[in-house]
């Protein structure tokens, strides 16, 4: 993440990753961890499967954050290991590619609870 605050043309990659990796991090039975899983699922959706610009991302988190969703997400899911680099040195077109291999295999890891993530994007962004 140093990468994308240290040189804006890697910046594109940015909530991706943000969104995965948290998603792959936010375990635990608390609120907190809840409420975390909830908001990088649903933005992590909203790229993966609607192609949402950076924008509607932010715009989609502040709306889920502020109303506090807690739901336990169950099952949750086993986290595969996603064979990916997240190339660096590369130029930030081969850093976006890898950045995308990785959330779209936590995606698909995260797929029981798409219909769930694509409720709350349609609530929230009224699509």
């Amino acid at each position: 993440m140093a990468l994308h605050y240290a040189d804006v043309a890697f910046w594109s990659a940015h909530d991706m990753l943000v969104d995965a990796y948290a998603l792959q991090h936010s375990r635990g039975p608390d609120l907190r961890a809840r409420r975390s899983a909830v908001l990088h699922l649903v933005a992590l959706y909203a790229q993966c499967e609607l192609g949402l610009a950076h924008d509607r991302i932010i715009a989609l988190r502040r709306s889920v954050a502020a109303e506090g969703i807690d739901d336990e997400l169950s099952p949750w899911p086993m986290a595969s290991v996603v064979i990916s680099m997240v190339a660096t040195g590369d130029g930030p077109e081969a850093h976006l590619a890898s950045v995308e291999e990785f959330g779209t295999g936590v995606s698909r890891d995260w797929r029981e609870h798409h219909a769930f993530a694509g409720s709350l994007c349609q609530r929230f962004l009224s699509l």
